[in-house]
């Protein structure tokens, strides 16, 4: 199966309709969005032309300045019976190919002390004053890390379903150190980037994720990680590839 991948093309404040034209349709059986597209109510739309299937991961930005958990359930309603299909903690099956779709947020463990550096995040991440919970109060990292660890307790869950074909993760935060940007180095805002994840990864073919704003492609023993973010038009990432394709 051929998998086409981008990630954070941030459309947010794109007027224009339709997919981003740094984007180009290729050879390949389905598009993998892997978060920070456009805001969560808006991709299904943009999308909806795209010549094959489109799955889709939200990313930080795509639920600014609405309600988390109704701004989603609004979105996955709206994708139902579409070419794009939401992915939030669930799965669709193609074939001999199993995708486990999610935002997956972070733990925020990765460096140093927890408790500092969820201070520090909370102190200084645009998400704490962007995102909102259902009951209208912005989201604080422990409501970020509760989310967290709910995905992960689904994904191994998922993962660990009988299956006889190979397990794709799509996310938008990263499951591995090594996917971090190394033109920021490692620090306190790194935990907000990516988490461990080394241990689900045993059953995991290949997992795509966004967020890093940097072209990885690496493995953590039999799983190939990837990232083919094209980062927003201010600060593009020149390493992006219109046509990433990774065929499994």
């Amino acid at each position: 199966m051929k998998m086409h991948i981008a990630s954070d093309l941030h459309q947010h404040s794109d007027k224009r309709r339709g997919p981003d034209t740094r984007l180009r349709p290729t050879e390949a059986d389905v598009l993998l969005l892997a978060g920070d597209i456009d805001y969560v109510e808006r991709v299904a739309e943009r999308y909806a032309r795209w010549p094959y299937d489109v799955l889709y991961v939200m990313g930080n930005h795509d639920i600014y300045h609405r309600l988390h958990e109704p701004a989603v359930a609004r979105a996955i309603a709206a994708t139902r019976g579409s070419r794009v299909k939401l992915l939030e903690r669930s799965t669709v099956t193609y074939g001999t190919v199993r995708f486990h779709g999610c935002c997956l947020w972070t733990d925020f463990a990765l460096v140093g002390d927890l408790a500092d550096v969820m201070a520090l995040n909370e102190m200084h991440g645009a998400d704490y004053r962007c995102l909102r919970r259902a009951d209208g109060q912005l989201l604080k990292p422990t409501d970020i890390r509760r989310e967290h660890l709910l995905t992960v307790d689904w994904l191994q869950r998922s993962l660990a379903r009988p299956f006889v074909g190979k397990h794709v993760v799509l996310s938008h935060h990263a499951p591995h150190r090594r996917s971090l940007n190394r033109a920021y180095g490692v620090n306190w805002a790194s935990a907000s980037f990516a988490s461990d994840l080394s241990a689900l990864m045993k059953p995991v073919s290949l997992w795509a994720h966004g967020h890093v704003h940097d072209f990885v492609d690496y493995k953590v023993k039999r799983c190939r990680v990837v990232c083919n973010a094209a980062g927003s038009a201010a600060r593009p990432n020149d390493l992006f590839m219109s046509d990433f394709v990774v065929e499994i």
